[in-house]
């Protein structure tokens, strides 16, 4: 009776690993670290322009903002700004919100253990240069970006576009001093929302906005003011600033050691690691250049 009972116990305990293992291996998913033909770049004052501003609510604003840039074959650039909060919580009474706390952002931290420390969220612009500007058109090329009648001060007493919008430009410039607006325009907005939003419940259903716009009704980067909407950091694109409590942010570069250490990107996903939200051309960087070379590619693995 005891050998039966051991036996069925070793089928059972085999059956659930094999089927834990089947699963595992059914989940894995290799990932490619770039996207062909997209060409990594950094420019702080470009990012500082079209940088996205968030309105004052019930929620805390994030620790910091953080941005990747790239040019694909088009000549269109290409910037994800990344949002980072030292968590994510759901406060709301109730059992589900309580289970949450207990099993994914707090307690067994599962939310930690498959994508990664902190919470972090990207909205994604796609701008092309105006249509007088197309040809030849880099954006790493301080000579073009940046003309006297673009920039009315300059940091460090400059008086001229010197030190302005190479790869490795200062970041901090005001953006009210460096209008863009009349040479770019915003062709496409990207970023996630939360659908049928209940606090109440144990998470939240993500859904991806993705906007196009005409030539002829691009909004202006003024308009990129966002409500956040959920616990855990969903977005809902709203360019009213007449409340006045907007919260604008000093983009930085997102840096290979900062992509590691939030675990941006996984070669191989499955269900104990997960992609945190990204678009592709962004696991490329720009990495910082040695003195008297060039800045290089960095592939952040």
């Amino acid at each position: 009776m005891m050998s039966r009972r051991k036996t069925l116990l070793a089928v059972a305990f085999g059956a659930v690993f094999l089927s834990l293992s089947v699963i595992y291996f059914a989940s894995r998913k290799e990932n490619p670290h770039s996207v062909e033909g997209f060409e990594p770049m950094r420019n702080d004052a470009l990012a500082m322009a079209f940088a996205p501003a968030l309105h004052s609510g019930a929620y805390q604003k994030p620790e910091k903002l953080l941005y990747r840039m790239s040019q694909s074959p088009d000549n269109l650039i290409h910037i994800a700004y990344f949002l980072v909060w030292p968590f994510e919580r759901n406060d709301t009474s109730g059992f589900f919100p309580w289970l949450n706390r207990s099993v994914y952002t707090g307690g067994l931290s599962l939310q930690g253990l498959l994508f990664g420390p902190g919470d972090v969220e990207v909205i994604s612009l796609i701008i092309e240069p105006a249509s007088n500007a197309k040809n030849g058109f880099h954006a790493s090329d301080a000579r073009y970006l940046f003309r006297s009648t673009d920039v009315s001060s300059a940091p460090n007493g400059s008086n001229g576009p010197e030190g302005y919008g190479s790869p490795n430009g200062s970041a901090g410039i005001d953006s009210a001093t460096v209008r863009f607006h009349k040479d770019f325009r915003l062709r496409e907005l990207t970023y996630e929302t939360a659908e049928s939003y209940d606090p109440h419940a144990f998470g939240v259903k993500h859904r991806t906005v993705r906007l196009g716009f005409r030539q002829d009704d691009a909004p202006s980067a003024e308009d990129l003011v966002f409500d956040v909407i959920s616990w855990n950091h969903m977005f809902f694109w709203n360019p009213d600033r007449s409340s006045g409590n907007v919260t604008a942010m000093v983009p930085e570069y997102f840096s290979s050691e900062q992509w590691k250490y939030y675990r941006m990107f996984k070669p191989v996903e499955s269900l104990l690691a997960r992609n945190r939200a990204h678009p592709e051309f962004a696991r490329e960087a720009v990495a910082p250049a040695h003195p008297g070379s060039d800045t290089v590619r960095d592939a952040s693995h």
